[in-house]
C-alpha cells in the first residue's frame, strides 16, 4: 500500500467536504459546537458529520496536543490505548488505537489501524490534521473480543481566529464504521462520540502543556 498516495487522496477528499456548503443538515448545537450532517460519498450507508467550533489555545498547542500520542492518551476518553506503528514522514504516522467498551459492555472495544498526518494549507493559512484507516502488516489480527473499526477520511481543519491568535478556530470532518447494528444504534452512538472528543480536546487544552 503506498501510504504517500493514500494521504494525498485523504486530503483532496477532505478539502471537497470542507469547501462544500450545501448539503449540510444542522443537527445540534452544544457548548459551542455547531454540528451538521449529510450523507457519506464513501460509505454506502453512513453520513459524515461537520462541526464548527472555537478552542481557547494558540494553533501550535492544539496541533500538539492533537498529534502527540502520548498527550492524547492523557486527554481522550475515548481511547484505552494509543501507539505508533510505524513512522511514515515527519509529519505523517501509522497508528493503532483501542475505545473502551459502550453502553455498560453492550458495545465491545473498538480498534483503528489510521494513517494520521499533518498538511500546511498555505493558501488559506490553514493546518489540517487528517486520519483515514489503512492496512498494516503488523495489524493483521485482532485480538479476542475486539473488533476492528474504520475510519473514513476524516480531519481537523484549524487556523487562527481572526484579531485574536490566542484562538483556533475549527472544522472537524468525521465519519467512520463501528462495525456495529442495528443502524439506528450507530446514528445515535456516532454524534455523540463526536462531541466527546471535542469536549475532552477542549478539557485536554486547559490541562496539559
Amino acid at each position: 500500500m503506498d501510504y504517500n498516495e493514500v494521504a494525498e487522496d485523504t486530503v483532496k477528499k477532505l478539502l471537497h467536504y470542507e469547501s462544500v456548503v450545501n448539503d449540510w443538515k444542522h443537527y445540534k448545537t452544544k457548548n459551542g459546537v455547531e454540528m451538521s450532517y449529510r450523507k457519506s460519498l464513501e460509505m454506502d450507508d453512513g453520513y459524515v458529520y461537520r462541526c464548527e467550533y472555537i478552542l481557547d489555545a494558540p494553533i501550535d498547542r492544539v496541533v500538539h496536543l492533537s498529534i502527540d500520542s502520548d498527550k492524547q492518551a492523557q486527554w481522550n476518553t475515548g481511547l484505552d490505548k494509543i501507539e505508533v506503528i510505524e513512522k511514515i514522514d515527519e509529519e505523517t504516522d501509522i497508528e493503532r488505537s483501542l475505545s473502551p467498551s459502550y453502553m455498560m459492555g453492550l458495545v465491545s472495544p473498538r480498534e483503528f489501524i489510521d494513517l494520521i498526518g499533518v498538511r500546511q494549507l498555505n493558501e488559506t493559512n490553514t493546518v489540517l490534521i487528517f486520519f483515514v484507516s489503512v492496512e498494516h502488516p503488523k495489524c493483521s489480527k485482532t485480538p479476542n473480543g475486539v473488533v476492528r473499526a474504520y475510519d473514513y477520511p476524516s480531519g481537523n481543519f484549524l487556523s487562527s481566529v481572526e484579531g485574536d491568535n490566542t484562538k483556533t478556530k475549527a472544522t472537524s470532518i468525521v465519519q467512520f464504521d463501528l462495525k456495529l447494528s442495528p443502524k439506528k444504534l450507530v446514528d445515535q452512538i456516532a454524534p455523540v462520540a463526536v462531541f466527546d472528543y471535542i469536549e475532552d480536546l477542549k478539557r485536554g487544552l486547559k490541562k496539559l502543556t
